[in-house]
């Protein structure tokens, strides 16, 4: 006797899956367009803009092609339209005669940001139709993008209380004797510095270590928590 057979549950074919996670993609970049669109960018705009901010100093148009992935032509028709819309000028390159370098103006800096702006706003839209909450898109984007920078500050604003805190314990107002510290031990040094100068030294190489290590400490941590380091 045949058995009965369970009912077997159908698998979308591969293809369907592709072609549905490639209209998505085509459906979120259309809503992205949508909110640079005011602002009078596109998402190949704003990526070219944000090649120049980065770069903080004006490049070849081959460097940008290189660093977009594109061919030259499409660069160049890029710069030029940002050219004409005023964000963007061309200016020769002193290196080599036949090439010419993109200068991001003043006007293209402004449109870079507010393009970002929506750019990240429209991203958190998204992200909440797609059901994340506010827990989700506090930890998962806003956190790990936030979390370098914090870092990093709060790594320089402890190099600088060290120095102000030294600073006024050398001038007698901040902590008192007995309680040492080594603002303290780099003033009371002063009379014994011709004898000896190991006094002064050593402290001001602890102050000098302590700031530095913080500095790179907060840089080590934003190079290995940066997600943008990270893709690259």
């Amino acid at each position: 006797m045949n058995k009965p057979r369970g009912k077997v549950a159908r698998r979308a074919p591969p293809n369907a899956l592709v072609f549905s996670l490639l209209e998505t993609a085509e459906a979120v970049e259309a809503r992205l367009e949508a909110a640079l669109s005011p602002t009078g960018l596109s998402m190949a705009k704003l990526a070219v803009l944000h090649v120049l901010v980065e770069a903080q100093e004006p490049l070849p148009l081959s460097d940008l092609a290189e660093r977009q992935h594109c061919v030259r032509s499409n660069i160049t028709q890029l710069v030029d339209r940002l050219e004409k819309d005023g964000f963007v000028r061309r200016r020769a390159d002193p290196d080599d005669r036949r090439s010419v370098r993109a200068v991001l103006t003043a006007a293209g800096e402004r449109a870079h940001g507010q393009g970002m702006r929506a750019l990240a706003a429209e991203q958190r839209a998204i992200m909440s139709s797609l059901g994340a909450g506010d827990a989700r898109l506090m930890f998962r984007h806003l956190l790990p993008n936030a979390l370098p920078v914090l870092i990093v500050a709060a790594s320089l604003y402890v190099g600088q209380v060290i120095l102000i805190e030294a600073a006024l314990d050398f001038l007698g107002l901040g902590i008192q004797e007995p309680t040492a510290s080594w603002g303290n031990m780099l003033s009371n040094s002063q009379v014994y510095f011709v004898h000896s100068a190991w006094l002064v030294v050593i402290p001001g190489i602890c102050i000098f270590v302590t700031v530095l290590a913080t500095n790179i400490f907060g840089n080590a941590v934003r190079d290995a928590y940066d997600p943008r380091l990270r893709l690259k």
